[in-house]
């Protein structure tokens, strides 16, 4: 699968289908990649569909990672061959001449960004499939979180309750992962009092008054 095709893919989001020519280069029609195809050795075009890409990086992983280091190699071969043939036209080339051989170039620049582009995502989706999304904090409330906090009694919590708290971030130290659950359940509390659900306003209510009890013990342990 040439790598260079999400790439055209997620810029063009109407189309459905390209035709590659062997020299990496991507045609809405398969009449003119035939055109483009007759003046390269290698006069293959290859149609490729949506669908065919989607499938393809829907299983991002060590063999689209490695082909799309393949491409960026390739690529990059590519664009220092058309920099040595630019570099190597006489100054009294005439601007015609000129024109197909910095085209070749430029063209081959574009290839090296989609293959730069194409290789970090395949990257970022190996990466994805490998990371567990992060779990809410579980907070069983006790008599004790009671008599310490009247907040949680006014909000209506009770002894034995499980009260989740959002994880927003990975954080290793205490006070700081703490303090940012107090943020991340503020955040969700607002946004249930902007949009008036009285069930969630409720819930996401105890959620900040516990997240904020257990910064409290975090800071107060560290200060210890």
């Amino acid at each position: 699968m040439n790598n260079n095709c999400k790439h055209y893919f997620d810029i063009h989001q109407n189309v459905n289908e390209f035709f590659f020519t062997s020299d990496n280069l991507a045609f809405f029609k398969d009449a003119d990649a035939r055109n483009h195809a007759g003046n390269l050795k290698d006069k293959a075009v290859t149609k490729v569909t949506r669908e065919e890409v989607n499938a393809w990086w829907a299983g991002a992983g060590p063999e689209q990672v490695a082909a799309a280091e393949k491409e960026l190699e390739d690529a990059t071969a590519e664009q220092t061959k058309a920099q040595e043939a630019v570099d190597a036209l006489p100054k009294t080339t005439t601007a015609a001449k000129k024109a197909p051989v910095m085209r070749a170039l430029n063209d081959a620049k574009a290839r090296v960004n989609a293959a730069q582009v194409a290789l970090e995502e395949a990257k970022e989706l190996m990466g994805t499939e490998k990371e567990e999304a992060p779990k809410d904090l579980e907070i069983v409330i006790t008599e004790e979180d009671l008599v310490n906090n009247p907040d949680l009694v006014t909000d209506g919590v009770k002894v034995g309750e499980t009260v989740h708290i959002p994880v927003d971030a990975i954080i290793t130290d205490p006070v700081e992962l703490a303090n940012a659950r107090v943020s991340t359940a503020q955040a969700a509390y607002d946004a249930a009092v902007t949009g008036g659900n009285e069930e969630e306003i409720t819930t996401t209510k105890k959620a900040l008054t516990v997240a904020k009890m257990q910064a409290g013990k975090a800071a107060k342990k560290a200060s210890k």
